[in-house]
């Protein structure tokens, strides 16, 4: 009972998540049989494409949305190399991301730095799960 509780609080943290089945619910399946989107803070959208914590952001958002990427769990110790994998796709969802310099990004000045961009691209962004195939190539699997 407390389990669905903190995951329901997390869903209710993270955004609404859009899901569409289409048949089995069958994991393997899955980039075959379901579409799923969910809508992201734009600060942990940037986590991954930094491939770093961009502060005021907590780093459990960062870690949530690479997670809900591949549609797997992520350990702290795997979130650099996991956005580095996960940066590709992201970036080929959200081509508007492309233009963004994170060559002044310094942990003073971010907060100031994800307000401007904030303003430019908007608080969250739409992301879809990257689909299994890709993924399990991304890794060699």
């Amino acid at each position: 009972m407390a389990k669905q509780k903190r995951n329901r609080q997390n869903e209710l943290n993270h955004g609404d998540i859009l899901c569409v089945f289409t048949g089995s619910m069958d994991k393997k399946c899955r980039s075959k049989k379901r579409s799923c989107q969910k809508e992201f803070h734009l600060g942990d959208i940037l986590c991954v494409i930094a491939g770093r914590l961009i502060r005021p952001r907590p780093v459990y958002g960062w870690q949530y949305l690479l997670e809900f990427l591949i549609d797997g769990p992520v350990w702290s110790h795997q979130l650099c190399e996991m956005s580095n994998i996960c940066r590709p796709f992201l970036l080929e969802q959200l081509p508007q991301l492309k233009t963004i310099d994170i060559s002044g990004l310094e942990s003073r000045n971010s907060k100031i730095w994800l307000e401007k961009q904030i303003s430019k691209f908007g608080v969250k962004l739409i992301v879809s799960q990257i689909p299994t195939k890709k993924i399990d190539k991304a890794l060699g699997i």
